[in-house]
């Protein structure tokens, strides 16, 4: 579960401070939530604040149980580092075991010689496969999924698909995918930041209808002022 207590939160985003919570008090239960917001570059701060990245300005939100990292977020891995590094970083911070660690990476991803080569000089695939199978290896209570999910039909897409089913089956989900499919497949309800408000919409395909998700971007920041300026409220 997480909760939020009173919390505000208006970080500034493309110049412009923008409220993510505004006194907010909510318990948003155990579930599989679509994560969606009327103004596309407020994404990532709702993401922030949900994975436990940084408190809120103003009041707390707790969480009950092990928290993710924001899951296909790209600046996830960067430096002077190899595979087994980042790895054995993984293994310390969750006391998992090293070997079968390294023995689940090596299965997933497509061309496992990567994983002793250095972080920086790794292509663009492997990075993003990388990313993805690492985040699988702690067990969450609470897995926050930034990023599209794999979704060609190629192997480590069906590795990935399934092992994320079984890691994440009763456990609590937040989807921020751009991809309406991802958030059809794996979703039944949606948390909602409007405003300064965040909300739970338990009829999903309502609340798609209403926020489709956008990629952050200029036109979309435009778009957004734009709407806020016929409407205020």
């Amino acid at each position: 579960m997480i909760s939020f207590q009173r919390a505000s939160d208006d970080p500034e985003i493309a110049g412009i401070r923008r409220q993510i919570a505004s006194a907010v008090d909510l318990d948003i239960p155990t579930g599989r939530y679509a994560l969606l917001t009327s103004d596309p570059l407020a994404k990532k701060p709702a993401v922030d604040l949900l994975a436990g990245l940084r408190p809120p300005q103003v009041g707390r939100i707790s969480f009950i149980g092990l928290t993710s990292w924001p899951i296909g977020r790209p600046a996830f891995l960067r430096g002077n580092v190899t595979g087994r590094h980042v790895i054995a970083l993984i293994c310390r911070l969750y006391g998992l075991d090293m070997h079968v660690s390294n023995a689940v990476l090596e299965t997933m991803v497509t061309d496992p010689r990567h994983i002793n080569g250095k972080v920086e000089h790794w292509p663009a695939e492997f990075r993003y496969e990388f990313g993805l199978a690492a985040a699988l290896l702690p067990p969450f209570d609470i897995y926050i999924v930034e990023g599209v999910f794999p979704f060609l039909k190629d192997r480590f897409s069906y590795l990935w698909n399934t092992l994320f089913e079984k890691r994440s089956s009763g456990k609590m989900l937040i989807a921020g995918s751009n991809r309406v499919a991802d958030l059809s497949k794996y979703c039944d309800r949606a948390i909602v930041v409007n405003r300064g408000r965040v909300t739970i919409a338990n009829d999903l395909k309502k609340a798609l209808d209403r926020y489709p998700p956008r990629v952050a971007s200029y036109d979309a920041q435009k778009e957004f002022e734009d709407e806020l300026a016929d409407d205020p409220v």
